[in-house]
């Protein structure tokens, strides 16, 4: 069995290698190419399958994170898998079926895999001139795959969210990556060919396992069943006892005919019998009208109330704006008001700067979103000794930089900001929104 793995291996391989000569999307339509980065090689790259639609895994996407730390390969990544758009339960139920039940509703979206297994196949490129010894110097192709697994890397999320690993994870060189051919390499050719590299290409990802959670599926599917059941046997059940009413009236009606009241107005008793059952139905259905209608009035002003409170809440949290209560108003506020919590101020002369936040420290620190002028830029969420840089475009005369706290990680803050050009830099720390205003002078 090793031997024929082995074969299959070199043939998968080869067939990479010799892929070159045919169009990058023909061949692989999901390729990515990304270059070095502060020593680190950060890249995206999906698996997604239109005819997969009916089935409850239909594509992912993994973010890869590569570097080398203190002479050891450390790898980092980010999962998001998207369930099949018409997904059916066995029996064909579909999720609108569910919305009927929102507890049901609520398992059906919570499901997820249990694990997965992933092959990624890579090549590393463009080599520092006089750095080495590497693969290169021997082979026309540093190509190889790497094994990514839910046990040992991935964290697995709900449809559609990206779910981060809990920390960096590290190996050895020896055992980096299966090479092309079978080739084996020492961990010093191995390293070497990794740190000499500036550019890296991922070609594909392959699902080598993704277990679903069939349990979880077939219980849903049995408890929507059951509750159809249900539904339909009270229906039923309600229908009889009408009809068995029905018949009493009738038979009622039938008797007083037979038996008729001296006193009987000229209407006779059958009329005002069914007179009086319009009557009690008119009155119930009266009752009934009251009720939904009482009912509307409330779920509307709670609407209304949530409305308010949305609106209130966005106005309030912009530093250019402000609820005025007495008039039930957003209104804009100059960026003087003593309110807005201003970290620093300084002076730049481009437009286009690049804003780097810096974990320091060895703990890790909350989440935040960066905003330039009230516009989103980004996430900032460093893991313990990382950074995030991005790049934003500001207008002449003042801005206003925020980072808006998105999630507090329980260990506090405690960052540096830095913008460049203008080589700006400035530690914040607390868990809250930090601002700072920018005066760009052309």
């Amino acid at each position: 069995m090793g031997i024929l793995n082995s074969g299959l291996r070199r043939l998968a391989l080869m067939t990479l290698a010799l892929s070159a000569a045919l169009p990058a999307q023909a061949q692989y339509p999901f390729e990515t190419t990304v270059e070095k980065e502060e020593e680190r090689f950060q890249a995206i790259i999906k698996n997604h399958s239109g005819n997969a639609s009916f089935e409850f895994i239909q594509g992912i996407t993994l973010e890869v994170q590569w570097w080398e730390l203190l002479g050891e390969p450390v790898n980092y990544y980010k999962l998001k898998w998207n369930r099949g758009t018409n997904f059916q339960l066995p029996s064909g139920t579909t999720r609108d079926d569910l919305s009927k039940y929102p507890d049901l509703l609520r398992r059906f979206d919570a499901m997820k895999p249990l694990s997965f297994e992933f092959e990624i196949d890579f090549e590393l490129k463009d080599m520092k001139p006089n750095c080495g010894p590497t693969i290169k110097d021997t082979d026309t192709f540093a190509r190889g795959s790497r094994f990514v697994n839910s046990t040992k890397h991935l964290l697995i999320g709900k449809n559609g969210e990206v779910q981060s690993s809990l920390s960096p994870g590290s190996g050895s060189w020896a055992d980096f990556a299966t090479w092309l051919n079978d080739e084996t390499y020492s961990p010093e050719v191995v390293k070497k060919t990794f740190v000499c590299a500036t550019t890296l290409t991922l070609y594909k990802i392959s699902t080598l396992k993704a277990e679903i959670p069939e349990r979880e599926i077939a219980a849903i599917d049995a408890a929507y069943a059951k509750r159809e059941k249900e539904k339909e046997q009270k229906a039923e059940e309600e229908k009889k006892k009408k009809e068995d009413k029905l018949k009493d009236l009738a038979a009622r009606l039938n008797g007083e005919k037979k038996a008729a009241a001296p006193d009987s107005s000229s209407d006779g008793i059958a009329g005002r019998l069914l007179n009086a059952e319009k009557k009690l139905e008119a009155r119930l259905e009266a009752e009934r009208k009251a009720r939904e209608e009482a009912e509307r009035r409330r779920l509307e002003e709670e609407r209304r109330q949530r409305e308010l409170e949305a609106q209130i809440n966005k106005c309030n949290s912009s530093a250019f704006t402000g609820w005025n209560h007495t008039y039930g108003t957003c209104e804009k506020r100059s960026l003087k008001d003593s309110d807005l919590r201003i970290s620093d101020t300084f002076t730049v002369a481009t437009k286009k700067v690049k804003i780097t936040v810096v974990d320091h420290n060895s703990a890790q620190d909350d989440d935040y979103q960066l905003f330039v002028n009230e516009k989103y830029i980004g996430d900032v969420k460093n893991i313990t000794g990382g950074s995030t840089t991005l790049t934003a475009n500001l207008q002449s005369g003042e801005n206003l930089i925020e980072l808006r706290l998105l999630r507090d990680r329980g260990n506090g803050t405690g960052l540096k900001l830095q913008i460049s050009p203008g080589n700006y830099e400035s530690q914040f720390n607390g868990t809250h929104n930090h601002s700072y205003i920018i005066n760009v002078i052309e």
